[in-house]
């Protein structure tokens, strides 16, 4: 149904539309390496990336993967 609604073009552009915003995305998050983390560079219109909490900043500071897991199911809870 897709195909036929959009035709090979307009699904191009979907895909292109979408590979754009990830790498919107990416730039913007590597502009600040403090907050957040790449994870993996987008291959397509996914970006994987993980957040810092302001405790975890700074010099010297340990931010384990168990911290890191913690921090994110928090996250994951508070938007469900």
């Amino acid at each position: 149904m897709l195909l036929k609604r959009h035709g090979l073009d307009g699904i191009a552009k979907i895909a292109e539309g979408a590979k754009g915003k990830a790498e919107y995305i990416t730039k913007a998050i590597e502009a600040m390496p403090d907050k957040y983390e790449m994870i993996n560079k987008p291959m397509g219109a996914n970006v994987c990336f993980s957040y810092t909490p302001p405790a975890f900043r700074g010099e010297g500071v340990e931010y384990t993967y168990d911290q890191k897991c913690n921090v994110h199911q928090t996250i994951f809870e508070r938007m469900v």
